[in-house]
């Protein structure tokens, strides 16, 4: 598979974050979950609560680990280069203008009408 990219020599890094009054309050240490145990299934780790199968529907789901891109591995990891320091410094905002490309909705026929359709999240 192949990516493409473009690099701007023009992209300035950005001193304050836009997006710190979202992670202003947070507590100063960490919750440590009690531990789960592996799936028999396919070994992933769980978090407590969830059930034998939830990961894989008891390997009804096949989970495909895809191999991480070059250039996705280069904006984490190069300590040189311009757009990967600035991607590092701004990934708050990309993780939130990403977090729901994978969402999945279904429409509701009951409540969907002509002025507009009404998505339903699809939790199953």
């Amino acid at each position: 598979m192949e990516y493409k990219s473009f690099r701007d020599p023009e992209v300035v890094i950005l001193e304050s974050d836009p997006f710190d009054r979202v992670y202003k309050d947070l507590l100063a240490r960490h919750l440590v979950l009690r531990k789960a145990p592996i799936c028999e299934y396919c070994g992933a780790i769980r978090f407590p609560g969830e059930g034998p199968g939830f990961c894989c529907r008891q390997e009804k789901v096949n989970i495909v680990n895809t191999p991480i891109p070059d250039e996705l591995r280069r904006l984490f990891t190069s300590q040189m280069d311009r757009d990967a320091l600035y991607f590092r410094k701004n990934i708050r905002y990309f993780n939130s203008h990403f977090s729901f490309t994978s969402f999945g909705a279904t429409v509701d026929q009951r409540v969907a009408t002509v002025i507009g359709d009404y998505f339903l999240p699809n939790l199953s």
